[in-house]
């Protein structure tokens, strides 16, 4: 070939090779653009997920004339251009791996330098069909530890970025702005803090954005009108303040929008009314004021609406009953008033009303018995009055039905007990509920929570309900009489049972300690008789038992050493007789309260007493007891009150109790104790009251209580004490009696610092010196 011949076989060549050149950067510049250009469709999350198709292959195919296999011919061809995107692909992804400082299930195992050849192997990885550009980073619920890195920013095909239920900490880098192609970006439930990046709506086709569960600060962008596409947005139970963006309204494609759980203020913006695709809206728990907007009526499609535990106020509005789509309400913790709008009647598809703790009035309206789908109702704490309407036995659906603490009156309405499929039953006061508890609930097969406590019910228990599948009875606070029905044994899913403060009478029936699932048992402020039943050591799995306020007599027996898992144990105010069973109290180790004053107990305090390190109250006042009080008191270093007044103690009062330094009551009045008050009482900081009166006590008046600078009432009155007054008492006093002493000393100057007190008893001393005056008192 002559010179001529190969000069224009170059210039050939050069111009193939720059056609070749160009034709590559324009397809890899236009790369995401082109999966809505060739079909106009927008990819649903599952396609997304799904999707495996050459990106220039759906461009290719929306231009006549090209096949998609001409195109995989000419992708098989690798540019420089096309290697150094490769290479910095894989930089950015080693860039990733080298900031994850935790892969406990080796998921970035094959994430090496020497296998960056084979990068589309690599776990969590996708590439683009015929190449090896990233396309898909999946790398979901993997424990992984460390940051994000910067880097990522640069992986321009990247569609699918998904990290979600990692524990990735540090900031989002606002370099993933520059992810244009970007469609999923999903880095929730990490550890991640800081701002929301801004940067993040340069991500124009952005689809999916979900970052909550997180620790994220700042605003919500308002750029993020600029997202267009967006039909996810998901920014929930992270600690974002500022207001909803307006700009919010420009994503009309958004079909879910959660930003719930944050410490949002301000308005509801009326402008979210514009989304007419919006299906799911959660505000939720946040610090939201004003009232619902009138224009969420405009959301057509709105199936979930929660704006619970806000600030809001004002009325449900009426309109919101033309969303005949609507699933759930949960409008519960506002401060929302008026009326329920009869136009809910209309919502035949809901499933969920929570209108719970508002001040909502009046009365249920007709309209909500036409909901047949309706499964779950909380009407709770407002303020709803009259008669409990009947229509709510016509809501077959019915599995929760929550009406407490409202201002009923009239009784149960019997057509409850239509509702077959309902598992919870709350008509709880404070309310004006009478008469007697309807037969027909009964009926209610499935019922497992009964709870109509503090009303004015009367009556005797139903026997009908015994038959039901109860783990939850409760009617306390109630004008309740009769006897407990030896058919209580029947409730053998029973774990919680009140009939506390009513009128019961006869004794505890035997058939109640065959309830072996019970774990709260409370039967307290009755007048009921009797003995405690000789099977109570059966009801091992109790937790508490609360006996205390009747007129049972007998002793305390040894049964009760089986109740290992009891924390509290009330049986004060009775009449039962004998000592405390010393072996049976050593064993309930979780005890936490004890109560066993008021009754006519004799004997000695067990030592054994000292092993309950977890007690907090202690309650043997008011018995017959003798002996000492436990040296190893102090072992209980949790307690907080101790009531041993008006027993017969003697000997001293043990210095170890200075021990229980969480120690805030303790009342040892009307015994015979002798001896001293220890000076290690001062380290009891918390004390605010202490009473030694009428014991044979000696001595002065330790200086070191003056370290109980939340001391209110201290009374020493009606012993031998003797010596100085003046402690430096604290200025937090507001009762002092220390008449019927020894003392001889001047009124000391320090009691005028305490501005607040209302007591103040000298009398029967030896004191000497001039007036004091006291706030509104005059000592002498």
């Amino acid at each position: 070939m002559n010179k001529a011949g190969v000069s224009s076989m170059m210039v050939i060549m050069q111009i193939v090779w720059f056609f070749i050149i160009a034709t590559t950067m324009l397809l890899d510049s236009v790369t995401a653009e082109t999966n809505s250009i060739s079909t106009k469709k927008s990819y649903n999350f599952s396609h997304i997920h799904g999707e495996r198709v050459l990106y220039h292959h759906h461009f290719l195919n929306s231009m006549p004339g090209r096949s998609s296999s001409l195109f995989q011919e000419e992708t098989a061809f690798t540019s420089p251009i096309d290697a150094l995107k490769d290479r910095n692909d894989v930089q950015a992804l080693l860039s990733f791996r080298n900031a994850i400082i935790s892969n406990p299930f080796g998921s970035l195992l094959n994430w090496t330098p020497h296998n960056s050849h084979n990068v589309c192997s690599w776990n969590g990885i996708r590439c683009r069909k015929g190449t090896n550009r990233v396309v898909a980073i999946t790398l979901a619920g993997l424990a992984l530890q460390g940051s994000l890195s910067p880097y990522l920013g640069s992986l321009s095909l990247l569609r699918t970025f998904n990290l979600s239920g990692n524990n990735l900490s540090g900031t989002i880098p606002p370099e993933l702005g520059q992810l244009k192609a970007l469609v999923i970006l999903d880095l929730s439930y990490n550890m991640l803090w800081g701002p929301i990046p801004r940067s993040l709506s340069n991500c124009t086709r952005l689809q999916w954005l979900r970052l909550s569960a997180n620790s994220l600060t700042g605003t919500v962008p308002t750029e993020f009108g600029r997202l267009e596409k967006l039909e996810h947005l998901r920014l929930a139970n992270n600690n974002l303040t500022g207001s909803i963006p307006i700009s919010l309204s420009n994503c009309t494609f958004l079909r879910d929008l959660s930003i719930g759980y944050n410490n949002l203020t301000g308005s509801i913006p009326s402008e979210l009314g514009l989304l007419r695709n919006l299906s799911h809206l959660y505000l939720e728990d946040n610090w939201l004021s004003g009232q619902i907007p009138f224009a969420l009526s405009n959301c057509t499609f709105l199936q979930d609406l929660s704006i619970r535990y806000n600030n809001l106020t004002g009325p449900i509005p009426s309109v919101l009953g033309l969303l005949r789509n609507r699933s759930y309400l949960y409008f519960e913790g506002n401060s929302l008033s008026g009326h329920i709008p009869s136009t809910l009647g209309n919502c035949t598809q809901l499933w969920y009303i929570a209108f719970s703790h508002n001040s909502l009035s009046g009365r249920i309206p007709t309209g909500l018995g036409l909901l047949q789908q309706l499964e779950y109702l909380y009407l709770q704490t407002n303020s709803f009055e009259n008669a409990i309407p009947p229509f709510l036995g016509n809501l077959s659906s019915l599995r929760i039905l929550f009406l407490g603490d409202n201002r009923w009156s009239g009784s149960i309405p019997p057509e409850l007990g239509i509702l077959r499929n309902i598992g919870q039953l709350s008509i709880y006061g404070p309310g004006n509920i009478s008469g007697m508890i309807p037969s027909e609930i009964g009926n209610c097969s499935n019922l497992e929570w009964l709870d109509l406590g503090a009303n004015k019910i009367q009556g005797s228990i139903p026997t009908s309900i015994m038959q039901l599948p109860l783990s939850t009875l409760s009617l306390a606070e109630n004008d309740m009489s009769g006897t407990i029905p030896e058919a209580i044994s029947n409730l053998s899913r029973l774990t919680f049972l009140s009939l506390s403060d009513n009128m019961f009478s006869s004794a505890i029936p035997e058939s109640i300690t065959r309830l072996s699932q019970l774990a709260k048992l409370k039967l307290d402020r009755n007048r009921l008789k009797g003995s405690i039943p000789q099977g109570i050591g059966n009801l091992s799995m109790l937790e508490e038992l609360y006996f205390n306020n009747n007129n049972s007599t007998g002793s305390i027996h040894e049964g009760i050493a089986n109740l290992t898992q009891l924390a509290k144990l009330s049986l004060g105010q009775n009449n039962f007789t004998g000592s405390i069973p010393r072996d049976a109290i050593t064993k309930l180790t979780q005890l936490v309260f004890l109560h066993l004053g008021l009754n006519r107990l004799i004997g000695g305090i067990p030592e054994g007493i000292s092993k309950l390190s977890k007690l907090t109250f202690l309650h043997l006042g008011t018995n017959m007891l003798t002996g000492n009080i436990p040296e190893g008191i102090g072992n209980l270093s949790k307690l907080q009150i101790i009531y041993l007044q008006t027993n017969n103690l003697t000997g001293t009062i043990p210095e170890s109790i200075g021990k229980c330094v969480e120690l805030r009551q303790l009342d040892l009045s009307e015994n015979k104790l002798i001896g001293t008050i220890p000076n290690s009482l001062g380290n009891c900081k918390s004390m605010n009251v202490l009473t030694l009166t009428s014991n044979l006590l000696s001595g002065r008046i330790p200086s070191t209580l003056s370290k109980c600078r939340a001391l209110q009432r201290l009374k020493v009155s009606k012993n031998k004490l003797g010596g100085t007054l003046d402690i430096g008492f604290p200025v937090s006093l507001k009762a002092f009696s220390a008449h019927s002493n020894n003392f001889s000393s001047t009124i000391p100057t320090s009691l005028a610092g305490c501005t607040e007190i209302l007591l103040l008893d000298l009398r029967k001393n030896e004191l000497i010196g001039s007036f004091l005056i006291i706030s509104n008192f005059l000592v002498v």
